[in-house]
């Protein structure tokens, strides 16, 4: 018997990496324990930048389905949820989970989580969610709320 998934369900897999209801508790372990690792500026940092992410990718939406406001030479009607989850949570969950006093394993972590954010975004396009214009510059603000997270963190991680 053949216990491997197919390519759709292996796709759906992975796209559930970005699903609201694994990433935020993503969220909460690592910001719980970033915080008790005394990196509650950082903490504060990402939550902000989460939040204006969301919101943003929330209004693209509402923008496009209230109003009709898309790009429709780029295929874009609004940002991949999904794709913008995942590369905001990821990266600093996997910076904190390889958390050492060696900053390249809290980099690999980072890096390591940016990737995991394309697989997503390529999940979302595959699965017929999402074009890649909506993917890509998901990814964008993802990383870029990563970016400022991970810019943010001090010293060793304990």
């Amino acid at each position: 018997m053949n216990t491997l998934p197919n390519s759709a369900n292996l796709w759906g897999m992975i796209t559930h990496l970005g699903w609201v209801g694994i990433s935020l508790p993503m969220l909460a372990f690592s910001a719980t324990g970033l915080w008790q690792s005394h990196q509650q500026a950082a903490v504060r940092i990402w939550l902000l930048a989460i939040t204006l992410a969301v919101a943003v990718t929330v209004a693209s939406k509402v923008l496009f389905f209230g109003w009709g406001f898309g790009i429709a030479s780029l295929n874009f009607t609004g940002l991949s949820g999904h794709t913008l989850l995942a590369t905001s949570i990821l990266p600093m969950f996997f910076c904190w989970l390889g958390a050492s006093d060696k900053p390249r394993f809290r980099r690999a972590g980072a890096i390591f989580g940016l990737v995991l954010g394309v697989v997503v975004g390529v999940s979302r396009v595959v699965l017929g969610a999402h074009s890649s214009s909506e993917v890509v510059s998901a990814w964008f603000v993802g990383a870029a709320v990563s970016g400022v997270s991970f810019s943010a963190l001090q010293g060793p991680i304990q």
